[in-house]
C-alpha cells in the first residue's frame, strides 16, 4: 500500500476539527433563535376564554406554561420565583383551620426580594429582558421579553426561577342580570328618593327591619338587634370593577385601581368609580344601607374599600392586575376581609401563593366559587385556604349555575399543591343567597342579579359583623371555622357536600360563635373602714360590655371571702345597681382587707380597714416603797386607749397580794375611764391595805381589761422616815444621783435616789437599820439609824469617796517579733513622782489601779529603747487603755574571708545582708557591719573567681555576731563568640555555633544557656563544655527549631553564662517563599501580596490561551519564571475577558454591553448553573441551557482529530 502523506492527514484533521468548532460556536444560536424568523408580534393578550383558562395551567413540575411554548416573538408573561415563605400547620398534619396568621407583609416582601434579586440582575444587563413589575404576595414579576434574542428557557436558568405562565385574565362570576319588573334597572325618581323594591325583593321574615331576602337569610338583622352593630370597625376590600362612590346606599373610604400590568393607576378615594356596576352591586351587598327604604347591605357600618382590578366593561382583569388588588389590600392594615367575585374556570396553582400569603399576613379572602354548575369550579375559590361561596335562591336552594365539586387534591393540583392540604375536600365551603339578589347600581338605582358573585359579599358581611362584634380579636382562623361551623345545611348533613359546602351562612350563629356578654364592674362604693361587728354596706354598678345578652351572678366578697351574691340579666350595654349588706365577724384581726363586688369577668374592689377596739395601756405605776398594815395606799397610773375606736367608761382597778398568802388579792379600788382612741389620762387609785395581810415584800397591779402595770411594795406594821444628805468626801459637794439602799440585816426594805440637791428621803419599816449610798463613780458607804415606831424618823448623812480606775495594755515590739522580755511599765503623777511599777506578763499585758487622775507612763525591757505615754486620763470605777511598742535595739556582724584552698586571706569580697546592706573586706579579709535589724538575715558572700556561699542568721536585739566564710576558687567562662545561619525555613532547623573562654582561676566546667526570644526549640541545651583549663577556648554546636507555624520575622538566639552573654538574630522564613520563582517576601507570583488560587479551568471555553490563569505554562514550580511576564498576568486589560464566540447581540446583549451576564459573580464564578469560569467578555449565553448541539460537536471534533492523527500514527508504524 502506498502510504499516505502526513501533511495530507494533518490537514485533513486540522480541516475536521476547525469546521467542527465553527458548528459548535454557531449552533446554539440557531437552536436558541428556533431557526425562525425574527418577529415582533406578540402573544395574544385578548381575554382568554372561559374554556380555555385552565391550559393555563402548567403540567405538573413544567416550568414553562404549555401554552407558551410556541410563544415567539416580544411576549409579556408571568416569572414565578421559588423562596417565598409560606404558611402550613407545624406538625404536618391537616387540620380544619385553613393555614395561620404566620408572617407579615414585611416578611412577604424581604422574602420576594431576596428570590427575585438574580434575576433583577440578569434583566438588567439585557435589553430583551424588562422588569413590568415585581409583586411580593405572589413571588412574581410581570417581565416583557423577546424570544427572539432571548428564549424562554434561558429566563428559567436564571437562580431562583420557578417557572414562567401566561398574564392570563379572570372573570366576574356573576351569571346573570335582572331587573324589576319594567325589564329595566329602576331610576330614582323626581322625588329625588329611590325607588320601593318589589314585593320579591323584601323579606317576608319576621323582623323588625325591611331587608332583602339575602339580608334576612344570613340573619343579619337579628345581628343589629340583638348585638347592637352593624359592622362598624371592620373594613371589606372589594376587588373587582370598582365602586359607585355617589350611590345614596353606599360610602366609598379607601380607593386603588390598577391597569393589566399590575401598575397603581390610583389611590385617591375621589377617583372612585364603577364602569361596569358588578363590583357597586357586591359592595351594596357587604354594606349597603337602606335608602330605598329595604336594607340591602349585610354590615351597613362597615367600612368599604374599593380595587379595581377591571376594566369599564368588565374585562382585562389580568393576573397580576387581580394579585396587585390583593397586595393593596393584603398590607393595608385597615382591611379584615378580601372580597373577590371572580375567578378563572379550572386549578390554577398561579393563585395558591398569593391566597395562602394573604391568610399568612392574617386576612381572610372570601371568594366565589364559579357559575358553570356542578363538577367545576374556579380559582383562586378552589384553592382550599380560600372561603369558596356557592349560591342559594330565596327558598334555600342550590342554583343550577353555582359551581362545586369534590377535588382529588392530587389529581387536580399535583405537586404545586402545599404539603398540608388534606387529600381531598370539597368546593364551595359555604352558601349564600345568590339568585335575584336585589342591590346598588351605579347612578343611584337597583337592580337584581344571580351568580356565586352576589352570593360572597353575604359572607364578607357576615364576617364583618363578627369583627365588629367581638370585643377581642378575632384571628383568620376563627372566621374561617366559625363561618363553616356555625353554617345551617338544610338536609342537617353531618358532613360538607359539593352543593351547599357546610350549610348556608347564619350570621347570627356566627356573631354569637364570637360574642358572649361580658359583666364588667363599673363602680363600687363601700365603707373604708368598719368595727368588728359592724354591719359594712355597699353597691356597685354592674354593665353588660359584651356582645352578647346574659344572665350571671354578682358577688360581694370580704378578704377573698363571699359575703352576700345576686343575680342579674343584661342585654349589651344595659347597666345595673346592685347592693349588699355584710357583718364583719367580732373575731376578726383589725388590719387591712380587700373588699368590693365580683363577676365572672370583672371586679372593682378597694382596701376597707377593720379599726382596733378600744384597748387601754397602763403604764408608769408610782406607789410608796413601804406602807402600813391597815393604812392608806395611793398609787397612781397612767392610762392610753391604744385602739381606734373611743372607750367609754371602761374599768380601771387597783390590786394588792398578801405578802403571807400570795394567792389572796384584794382589789383596793377602782376608776371608770373614758378615752378618745390616741389619748392618755392619769388616774390615782387609793385603798387601805387590809389589816389582816401579813408582813414584807408584796406586789400592787393597776389592771385594765387589755392590759396591767405591776410594782414592788412592802407592808411593815410601823413605818418611819429615814432622811439625809450624801456629799463627796473631798469637795464636800452635794451628789445627785445617788442610789440609797436601807437594809434590815441582809434584807433589802427600801431603796431611793439623791435629788439634784443630794438629799433623800424614804419611808421604811420602823427598826435599827443601816443606810448605803454609792453608785458607779463613788465607792459605797454607810450609817446605821434607829427607827422607834410608827411615824419616827432619822437622818442619816453619807460622805462618798470616789472610786479607783484602772490603767492597762500590752508592752509589745515594734517590729513585731518577740515581745521584749523583762519588760516593766512605770506610772508617775503630774509632779514626777512614782505611783506605781508593775512588770508586764510574759504576753506581754500589764494592769495597775490608780486613783482617779492625769499620769505618765514608761515601758522599759533590756536590748530595747525606752516609751514612755504622757498625760493618760484614769477615770473613777473606769479602765484606761495604753499599749507600748518598744524599738529593738540593732545588733552588728564581723569576720574574714578566706581562700578555701589555701586559707589566703580574699580581698575585696563582698559581703550583702539581705541583698541590700553590703560590705568589702580590706586586705587582711576583713570586714564589719552594724546597725542590723533582729530577726532572720540571708548573708550571701561573693568574689570574682569564687563560688558564691549563702548562709542565714538569726539577729536578737542588741545582737553581736561574727561570720567567718571560705570560699572554693572556681572557673569564669566568657562568651567570644556566637554564630549561626542568617536564615531558618519556617518547619526547619539551623546550626549555632558558640566559644568560651576559661577566665577563672581553676579548670572548670562551662554550663551555657541558650534561648530563644520567641517560639522554637534549642538543642543541646544547656550546652556543657567540659573541662575547661584557666586561659583556654573550646567552641560548640547547637541546633535552633521552629516548627510548620511558626511566625516569620527576626529572632534572637542568647546564650548566657553566669559571667558573660551574646546575642544573634536571624530570619525566619516562610516555607512558601523557600520554594517560589515569584520573587516576593509573600509567596510566588512575583506580587508582593502573594500569588492567589488560579480560578478553577472553564468546561465551556477550551478556545482560551491566553488567558493567564489558565496556561498550563505558568506554573509557580518553573525555575524559568522567576517573574511572570507582564503580558501574561492576570490584570492583563487585554486578556481580563474572554473573547467573544458569538455575535454582539446574542441572548440580547446591547451592542455597547460589556458584561454578558448580570448575575456573575465579581469573580467570575458562574452563578446562572454555568460550569465555566470568567463570562464576562459576551460569551454566547444560548449555551448556558439552551438546547443545541455546540458542546457535543465540539467534542466529536475532538475525538475525530484524534482518530485522524492516530490513523496516521498508525500507517507510519507499518511502513
Amino acid at each position: 500500500m502506498i502510504p499516505s502523506s502526513p501533511f495530507s492527514t494533518a490537514t485533513a484533521a486540522t480541516l475536521v476539527l476547525v469546521a467542527c468548532l465553527i458548528v459548535a460556536a454557531v449552533a446554539p444560536g440557531a437552536v436558541a433563535g428556533g431557526l425562525v424568523t425574527s418577529s415582533t408580534e406578540a402573544v395574544d393578550s385578548g381575554r382568554t376564554d372561559p374554556a380555555a383558562v385552565g391550559s393555563v395551567s402548567t403540567a405538573d413540575g413544567d416550568v414553562i406554561a404549555s401554552d407558551l411554548r410556541s410563544a415567539n416573538g416580544t411576549v409579556k408573561l408571568v416569572v414565578r420565583f421559588a423562596g417565598g415563605t409560606r404558611i402550613g400547620t407545624d406538625d404536618g398534619e391537616v387540620g380544619y383551620s385553613k393555614g395561620s396568621s404566620t408572617l407579615s407583609t414585611n416578611d412577604l416582601k424581604t422574602n420576594a426580594a431576596s428570590a427575585q434579586a438574580d434575576f433583577e440582575s440578569f434583566a438588567e444587563g439585557r435589553s430583551a429582558v424588562t422588569v413590568e413589575r415585581s409583586f411580593w404576595l405572589a413571588n412574581a414579576m410581570l417581565v416583557t421579553v423577546d424570544t427572539d434574542r432571548v428564549p424562554l428557557d434561558r429566563l428559567v436558568d436564571v437562580p431562583g426561577v420557578e417557572g414562567v405562565h401566561e398574564n392570563f385574565e379572570v372573570e366576574l362570576d356573576s351569571a346573570t342580570t335582572t331587573t324589576p319588573g319594567d325589564g329595566g334597572s329602576q331610576a330614582i325618581g323626581t322625588s329625588g328618593l329611590p325607588p320601593a323594591p318589589t314585593p320579591e325583593d323584601v323579606s317576608t321574615a319576621s323582623t323588625d327591619t325591611d331587608a332583602t331576602y339575602g339580608v334576612e337569610m344570613v340573619r343579619a338583622p337579628e345581628v343589629w338587634e340583638t348585638f347592637g352593630t352593624r359592622g362598624k370597625g371592620a373594613t371589606v376590600a372589594v376587588i373587582d370593577t370598582g365602586i359607585d362612590p355617589d350611590h345614596p346606599d353606599l360610602t366609598v373610604s379607601g380607593w386603588a385601581e390598577y391597569d393589566a400590568d399590575g401598575n397603581l393607576v390610583s389611590d385617591d378615594v375621589s377617583d372612585a368609580s364603577d364602569g361596569d356596576g358588578h363590583g357597586t352591586h357586591v359592595a351594596g351587598t357587604v354594606a349597603g344601607g337602606n335608602a330605598s327604604g329595604t336594607a340591602i347591605g349585610v354590615a351597613p357600618n362597615a367600612s368599604l374599600h374599593g380595587i379595581k382590578v377591571f376594566d369599564d366593561d368588565g374585562t382585562n382583569a389580568t393576573f397580576v392586575r387581580v394579585v396587585a388588588g390583593m397586595e393593596h389590600a393584603t398590607q393595608d392594615p385597615d382591611v379584615d376581609v378580601l372580597q373577590m367575585s371572580l375567578g378563572a374556570d379550572g386549578h390554577l396553582p398561579y393563585f395558591i401563593e398569593p391566597v395562602r400569603n394573604t391568610r399568612s399576613a392574617g386576612k381572610i379572602a372570601v371568594v366565589s366559587a364559579g357559575n358553570i354548575g356542578q363538577g367545576t369550579s374556579s380559582s383562586p375559590g378552589n384553592v382550599y385556604d380560600s372561603l369558596a361561596v356557592g349560591a342559594v335562591n330565596d327558598s334555600r336552594g342550590v342554583a343550577d349555575f353555582s359551581s362545586g365539586e369534590t377535588i382529588n387534591t392530587s389529581s387536580a393540583w399535583g405537586s404545586d399543591a402545599p404539603a398540608d392540604w388534606p387529600d381531598e375536600y370539597v368546593v364551595p365551603d359555604v352558601s349564600a343567597p345568590g339568585v335575584s339578589v336585589y342591590s346598588a347600581e351605579p347612578g343611584g338605582t337597583y337592580i337584581r342579579k344571580d351568580g356565586t358573585s352576589m352570593a360572597a359579599p353575604h359572607v364578607s358581611g357576615v364576617a364583618a359583623l363578627m369583627l365588629s362584634a367581638s370585643s377581642g380579636d378575632v384571628s383568620d382562623d376563627k372566621l374561617y371555622d366559625t363561618l363553616r361551623n356555625t353554617a345551617n345545611h338544610p338536609s342537617n348533613a353531618a358532613d360538607p357536600d359539593d352543593r351547599y359546602g357546610a350549610g348556608i351562612v347564619d350570621g347570627f350563629e356566627a356573631v354569637s360563635s364570637v360574642t358572649s356578654d361580658e359583666f364588667t364592674v363599673t363602680e363600687f362604693d363601700g365603707p373604708k373602714e368598719t368595727d368588728p361587728g359592724a354591719t359594712v354596706e355597699a353597691s356597685a354598678t354592674v354593665t353588660n360590655t359584651g356582645g352578647g345578652p346574659g344572665t350571671g351572678t354578682v358577688e360581694y366578697q370580704f378578704n377573698g371571702t363571699v359575703g352576700n351574691d345576686t343575680t342579674v340579666s343584661l342585654d349589651p350595654g344595659e347597666a345595673t345597681t346592685v347592693s349588699f349588706t355584710y357583718v364583719v365577724p367580732h373575731e376578726t384581726d383589725p388590719d387591712e382587707y380587700s373588699h368590693g363586688v365580683y363577676t365572672e369577668d370583672s371586679s372593682q374592689a378597694s382596701t376597707i380597714t377593720v379599726r382596733e377596739p378600744p384597748s387601754y395601756t397602763v403604764t408608769d405605776l408610782t406607789t410608796p416603797e413601804t406602807v402600813e398594815r391597815g393604812g392608806p395606799l395611793t398609787t397612781t397610773v397612767n392610762v392610753t386607749n391604744d385602739g381606734e375606736v373611743a372607750g367609754d367608761n371602761r374599768t380601771v382597778e387597783l390590786r394588792l397580794v398578801d405578802p403571807g398568802n400570795a394567792s389572796n388579792a384584794s382589789a383596793l379600788g377602782a376608776e371608770n375611764v373614758s378615752l378618745g382612741p390616741g389619748n392618755t389620762t392619769t388616774v390615782s387609785l387609793s385603798g387601805t391595805v387590809p389589816s389582816g395581810f401579813g408582813t414584807g415584800e408584796t406586789t400592787v397591779t393597776v389592771v385594765s381589761p387589755e392590759d396591767d402595770a405591776s410594782a414592788s411594795i412592802r407592808i411593815a406594821e410601823a413605818v418611819g422616815t429615814i432622811s439625809g444628805t450624801v456629799t463627796d468626801a473631798e469637795t464636800n459637794a452635794s451628789l445627785a444621783e445617788i442610789d440609797v439602799v436601807v437594809k434590815n440585816g441582809t434584807e433589802v426594805v427600801g431603796t431611793t435616789i439623791t435629788g439634784s440637791e443630794g438629799t433623800y428621803a424614804i419611808d421604811v419599816p420602823a427598826t435599827d437599820l443601816t443606810v448605803i449610798a454609792s453608785n458607779a463613780t463613788y465607792a459605797p458607804a454607810d450609817q446605821t439609824v434607829a427607827l422607834a415606831g410608827s411615824g419616827d424618823t432619822a437622818t442619816a448623812n453619807i460622805s462618798l469617796a470616789l472610786r479607783n480606775g484602772t490603767l492597762s495594755g500590752v508592752v509589745g515590739a515594734s517590729d513585731g517579733l518577740d515581745l521584749p522580755s523583762n519588760a516593766t511599765v512605770t506610772v508617775t503623777d503630774e509632779t514626777g513622782g512614782a505611783v506605781a511599777a508593775v512588770d508586764a506578763a510574759s504576753d506581754g499585758t500589764y494592769s495597775v489601779d490608780l486613783r482617779p487622775g492625769t499620769y505618765n507612763a514608761t515601758a522599759d525591757a533590756p536590748d530595747f529603747d525606752t516609751q514612755t505615754v504622757a498625760d493618760i486620763a484614769v477615770s473613777p470605777n473606769a479602765t484606761a487603755s495604753e499599749s507600748f511598742a518598744l524599738i529593738p535595739q540593732r545588733g552588728s556582724l564581723s569576720g574574714m574571708v578566706t581562700n578555701a584552698t589555701d586559707s589566703e586571706a580574699i580581698p575585696d569580697a563582698t559581703i550583702t545582708v539581705d541583698g541590700e546592706r553590703t560590705a568589702t573586706t580590706d586586705a587582711n579579709g576583713t570586714y564589719a557591719l552594724d546597725a542590723l535589724e533582729r530577726g532572720e538575715r540571708e548573708i550571701t558572700v561573693s568574689a570574682d573567681g569564687y563560688a558564691q556561699k549563702s548562709q542565714t542568721l538569726t539577729f536578737t536585739a542588741n545582737d553581736t555576731r561574727e561570720l567567718n566564710v571560705s570560699l572554693s576558687p572556681r572557673g569564669a567562662f566568657v562568651i567570644t563568640q556566637l554564630s549561626g545561619d542568617d536564615e531558618i525555613e519556617q518547619g526547619s532547623s539551623g546550626g549555632f555555633g558558640l566559644t568560651v573562654r576559661n577566665d577563672g582561676r581553676v579548670t572548670d566546667d562551662a554550663s551555657v544557656d541558650v534561648t530563644l526570644n520567641r517560639s522554637g526549640s534549642v538543642s543541646p541545651n544547656p550546652v556543657v563544655i567540659g573541662d575547661v583549663a584557666v586561659g583556654d577556648t573550646e567552641s560548640e554546636s547547637v541546633s535552633v527549631s521552629l516548627g510548620s507555624s511558626a511566625a516569620t520575622g527576626t529572632y534572637a538566639v542568647t546564650a548566657t553564662t553566669p559571667d558573660s552573654e551574646k546575642t544573634l538574630t536571624f530570619v525566619a522564613v516562610s516555607s512558601d517563599d523557600a520554594e517560589s520563582d515569584g520573587g516576593g517576601t509573600a509567596g510566588g507570583g512575583g506580587g508582593t501580596a502573594g500569588a492567589g488560587p488560579a480560578p478553577p479551568p472553564s468546561t465551556e471555553d477550551p478556545d482560551e490561551p491566553e488567558n493567564a490563569t489558565d496556561d498550563p505554562t505558568n506554573e509557580t514550580d518553573d525555575p524559568t519564571n522567576a517573574t511572570d511576564d507582564p503580558t501574561n498576568a492576570t490584570d492583563d486589560p487585554t486578556d481580563g475577558e474572554d473573547d467573544p464566540v458569538d455575535g454582539e447581540l446574542a441572548d440580547g446583549d446591547d451592542e455597547n454591553n460589556a458584561e454578558d451576564d448580570g448575575i456573575d459573580t465579581e469573580s467570575g464564578v458562574a452563578t446562572d448553573g454555568e460550569s465555566g469560569g470568567d463570562d464576562t467578555s459576551d460569551e454566547d449565553e444560548s449555551a448556558d441551557g439552551t438546547p443545541g448541539f455546540g458542546p457535543a460537536i465540539g467534542v466529536l471534533a475532538i475525538f475525530g482529530a484524534a482518530f485522524l492523527v492516530g490513523r496516521r500514527g498508525g500507517r507510519g508504524g507499518r511502513e
